[in-house]
């Protein structure tokens, strides 16, 4: 039992190097973290929500939430309007030209998880992960001799 324990604690800690290791080269190759990458696609895929939905969608605290969700405003990646209905509630979208940028996804998909160069563009485009793939977060597979940690 306590060999299983361990099996999985370092599975734990091997899936969390990996999310960390993604989120930094995501951040550098397309200049968003892959929280706020998250949050993106879950507003993307659900065109409004509010803050406590995308908190839910993307099991992030509320506070969380908030910081990525000034930050990617700040970058006039989203925005954030009280509802006409109810102005307690903020009803968060994407802007237009940030919807636009959806087509280059499977382009920086590609260049994410091949281990080359991405060119920068002025939108994050979220990336479609290839799980299991060589390179990929949460492979098995030890990407050129690397040793997987």
């Amino acid at each position: 039992m306590a060999e299983l324990l361990d099996d999985v604690l370092v599975s734990l800690r091997r899936i969390l190097r990996a999310t960390s290791i993604h989120s930094r080269k995501l951040g550098r190759s397309v200049g968003i973290t892959a929280p706020q990458l998250m949050v993106l696609r879950a507003v993307c895929d659900h065109n409004v929500m509010t803050a406590t939905e995308i908190a839910r969608a993307v099991s992030l605290s509320q506070a969380t939430i908030t910081t990525i969700l000034t930050n990617l405003e700040a970058r006039d990646l989203l925005k954030r309007e009280r509802s006409s209905v109810d102005r307690r509630r903020v009803q968060v979208t994407l802007t237009e030209g940030n919807r636009a940028a959806g087509s280059l996804l499977p382009l920086h998909a590609t260049v994410l998880f091949s281990g080359q160069s991405a060119p920068r563009v002025s939108r994050p485009v979220p990336p479609t992960p290839i799980l299991g793939a060589p390179g990929a977060p949460f492979s098995t597979t030890k990407p050129h001799g690397a040793s997987v940690q």
